[in-house]
Parts: C-alpha cells; sequence; structure tokens
C-alpha cells in the first residue's frame, strides 16, 4: 500500500487540449509549416437532434437567438428540450458505432456565463497523485474509474516524484530535472504508472513525440487511467496515428462520457481518420449540451471549411466571435477562411488579432508567421517563430518553420540545425526528414545525405503519405544521376 500523504502534483498533460480545433495542414514550401492551417472535421450529420445543415443555417440566421442552438426538441420547436438523459443520436448509422457513442446520455448544466476552458492557462486535466491507502490513483476531477493497482513505495521514491512534480511546475528549465528524478521513482518502484506519464507529458512538452508514445503506453499498460490515454491519444495524433487516437479516445470516453472537451478531441481524431460522419456526430453532441462550446463552433466551422464550403464555415465563426468576440481559436480559423478565398491581407489581419488577444497562443502565431512565408518575408517570419519558441520551447511546428525561414535567408546551416535538433528529440519527425531531404538536394548538393533523409521519410509516412509522390520522383532522380 502507498504510504504517506498525497502528493500534490500538477504536471500532468497540460498540453492536451492545447489546440483542440486546430491541426497542421501542408499547404507551404514543406510539410508541417507554411501554412499551418486550424482544420477539424466535416459537416454536420443529419438525423441528429437539430441537425441537418438547412435547419443550422436557419437557427444561425436568427440572430440573437443563436445562443439557444439546439436548445429545442426537435418535435415541438417552440417548447423546450428536457434537461436531462439527452442522448447523443438515434440516427441508424449509429448501430454501428461503439457503445461509447451510440445513445450517450448527457446531462444538460446550467448555460454558463462564459467559456471558461481556457486550454492554454488552465489545462483542463488535472494533476495525478498518489492516494494514501489506495494505491495508486487518479485525483482528478473525471468520473470513477477502476481502482488502480496497489503498489509498494517506499519514502525514497515517493520523495523523488515530489520533487519532480516540482521541477514539473517550473516550466521547461525544470524538465532535465523532473526526468531524472521521475526515473529514479521508477528505479524504486517500476510499476509507479504515474511517473511513467508524467515522464511521457515532458516528453511531449519537448516534441518527443516517440519517447512520449513510449513512457504513456507504459503508463496505460500498467493503469488505463483517462488521463493517460487522452495524453497518449493526443501524441499519436500528432504522430499522424489517428485511428490510434480514436480508439484511446473511446476508452476515456467510456469512462467519462460527459466530458466535452474529451468528446471534442475525438471528433478530431475521427476526422483525421477519416471518419466524418462520426465526428459530426460527437460535435452535435458536444452542442446539444452547450449551444454555445467555442471548440465545437471552431471544429464545426472547419468542417465546412473542409467540405469547400467557405460561406457557412464563415457564417459559423461570425456567429461563435459575436458571442466570443475575444476568442482566438475563432478568429483564427477565421483567417484560414480568408486564406482559402485567396485574401492573404484579411487573414493575417484576423491572425494578428487572434494574437492580440492572448499573445500566447501559438496557433495564431504559427498561421501570422505562415503568411509572412506565403508572402516572402521571412524575417516577419522568423520574429513569429521565435516568439512561439519563447513560449514553448519544444513546439516542433515553430522549429520546422524556422527552419524554412532561415534557408530562405540563405542561412543553410541554420536551418539543418533546427531540423537536425528535432531528429535529435524524435528520430522520426517526417517534416524534419522531407525538409533536410530538399536542402541536402536542392542546396548543400549532398545526395547521399539526401537520400538517406526520402528513404526515412517514405519509411514513416508510407506510399500515401502527404509528399510520398515528391519523395520517390525525388529518389528515381538521384538513381538516374548515378547512372
Amino acid at each position: 500500500m502507498v504510504h504517506g500523504r498525497p502528493l500534490p502534483h500538477r504536471g500532468i498533460l497540460r498540453e492536451v487540449r492545447a489546440e483542440s480545433a486546430f491541426l497542421p495542414h501542408a499547404r507551404g514550401p514543406h510539410p508541417g509549416t507554411g501554412g499551418r492551417l486550424c482544420r477539424a472535421a466535416r459537416h454536420l450529420r443529419p438525423g441528429l437532434r437539430g441537425a441537418g445543415h438547412r435547419g443550422l443555417q436557419e437557427r444561425l440566421r436568427q440572430g440573437p437567438r443563436t445562443r439557444d442552438l439546439q436548445s429545442a426538441h426537435p418535435t415541438d420547436p417552440g417548447g423546450p428540450r428536457p434537461l436531462e438523459q439527452t442522448r447523443v443520436s438515434a440516427d441508424p448509422r449509429d448501430r454501428r458505432r461503439s457503445p461509447t457513442r451510440r445513445g450517450v446520455h448527457l446531462r444538460r448544466p446550467p448555460r454558463p456565463q462564459s467559456f471558461a476552458m481556457n486550454h492554454r492557462s488552465a489545462p483542463r486535466i488535472g494533476a495525478l497523485v498518489l492516494v494514501a491507502g489506495v494505491g495508486l490513483a487518479c485525483a482528478s476531477k473525471r468520473g470513477p474509474q477502476a481502482a488502480a493497482p496497489a503498489a509498494e513505495l517506499s519514502p525514497e521514491a515517493r520523495t523523488a516524484f515530489e520533487k519532480a512534480v516540482a521541477a514539473m511546475d517550473r516550466g521547461a528549465e525544470g524538465y532535465g530535472e523532473a526526468e531524472r528524478l521521475l526515473r529514479k521513482a521508477l528505479a524504486a518502484a517500476p510499476d509507479l504508472w504515474q511517473a511513467h506519464a508524467n515522464l511521457g507529458v515532458i516528453y511531449l512538452r519537448m516534441g518527443r513525440l516517440t519517447a512520449a508514445a513510449g513512457a504513456l503506453e507504459r503508463a496505460v499498460a500498467i493503469h488505463p487511467d483517462a488521463n493517460a490515454l487522452e495524453a497518449l491519444g493526443e501524441v499519436y495524433v500528432r504522430q499522424g496515428r489517428a485511428k490510434d487516437a480514436v480508439a484511446l479516445f473511446e476508452r476515456a470516453l467510456e469512462r467519462n462520457p460527459d466530458d466535452l472537451g474529451l468528446r471534442n478531441r475525438l471528433a478530431v481524431a475521427l476526422r483525421r481518420a477519416g471518419r466524418l460522419d462520426e465526428a459530426e456526430a460527437e460535435l452535435r453532441a458536444i452542442l446539444g449540451r452547450d449551444a454555445g462550446n467555442v471548440d465545437a463552433y471552431a471544429t464545426l466551422a472547419a468542417v465546412w471549411l473542409q467540405r469547400g464550403d467557405l460561406d457557412l464555415a464563415e457564417l459559423l465563426l461570425s456567429r461563435g466571435i459575436a458571442m466570443h468576440p475575444d476568442e482566438p481559436k475563432l478568429l483564427t480559423n477565421l483567417g484560414i477562411v480568408h486564406l482559402e478565398r485567396g485574401d492573404d491581407q484579411r487573414a493575417f489581419e484576423a491572425f494578428a488579432k487572434a494574437g492580440e488577444v492572448d499573445p500566447t497562443f501559438l496557433v495564431g502565431r504559427l498561421d501570422a508567421a505562415a503568411v509572412y512565408l506565403r508572402a516572402g518575408d521571412h524575417a516577419r517570419a522568423r520574429e513569429q517563430y521565435e516568439a512561439v519558441l519563447t513560449i514553448a520551447p519544444g513546439n516542433v511546428d515553430a522549429k520546422i518553420g524556422l527552419g524554412i525561414a532561415l534557408r530562405l535567408a540563405g542561412d543553410v546551416d541554420g536551418a539543418r540545425a533546427r531540423w537536425q535538433e528535432v531528429l535529435d528529440a524524435d528520430p522520426r519527425s517526417a517534416a524534419a526528414h522531407f525538409n533536410l531531404a530538399i536542402l541536402e538536394m536542392d542546396v548543400a548538393e549532398r545526395p547521399a545525405q539526401a537520400r538517406k533523409h526520402l528513404e526515412a521519410y517514405l519509411d514513416i509516412v508510407g506510399k500515401d503519405g502527404p509528399r510520398a509522390k515528391e519523395a520517390q520522383d525525388r529518389l528515381a532522380l538521384l538513381d538516374a544521376m548515378k547512372e
């Protein structure tokens, strides 16, 4: 059994919801940067409560009544919607879906005065602690979970764990010390799943996705805590393993079906996996409970953006901004709509406003940098990427983008160093391998090094990767040059 007081721990999973509705999209000079777009999901699914894009548009055009979107019962538009036992969907297609998302009951709470889920400054996933007398458990505010396995914990292991948590709370400067202390705790207690999970969080923050996945997989194998499942799912999404991420988010939702943030992450992963109708159903479940949910609005707008319906995407974002005028997620996605229309100036203005209302909002800065790169202004792009790295030193997108800005400025060695830094942290970074291949082949004229990176890129992304065809063509060109 675990002895002593509970361990105060605020280290676990701060990054998991950081960009819940915003995912990288290769549009610029190289994958992962240049045009890092904010997208997630597809169109609204018919057959659900308040569903059907025609009905949605009619409600959106009602102006002030937008706040009551989906609050009316479909059989009596003028009557109130029941406050309890609201089902997500009655669509026959749901019969093919897992019980996690079929007929889930979501209790509808009082309407919040304002959106309080600031995922950047107040992460939604709480701390993992060691609870005295009941084995290792999670002291979060989630629903009931299976009891964690009991384990003996020596005073030395407990002390090391406590110090590691304190080091993590100091930010990036404490990650090295925290990693050392967590490994010390694990040497004394190998089944301390919280330590494995926190190692994964450290690696996630540092951009070391392969190491993060390994640590979190070990944590989940010992105890499938919903927090750890969600963190691992986020790692998988960033690695491009959306199918695996969906399975983890579904497992987490089985334990916490009323978690709207987790449901949004599932919708994003479903979209990335190509399961678009199911992504819609999850978003409708969120809006059925909270009609003004910012994440759902941002994701839903991205749904229509991906379908090519820019008018409806802009309509959704405009209504969301009317309710939340200073929400950077909505402002950033509005910038993406302008970018899709070819209006780079209005896109930049939206990104700049997102940065003004929240200087720590990294996605807006990354997208502003992408606009600068498209315009050929590598100096201003570099400023934005460096600003992101000041806030989040491990941000991989910023490192990749900064390398592109440096290459455009003629700093070949600087660009190579940035991308190699990414590979040192995560040897399976497809974007770093591809950019290094281009650099070595087109600029440095080192064909052997270019071949190595092209082959590594194809090994990671497979034949269906976003630049797989180009990589194969370049390899063929290198072969022809040898003859």
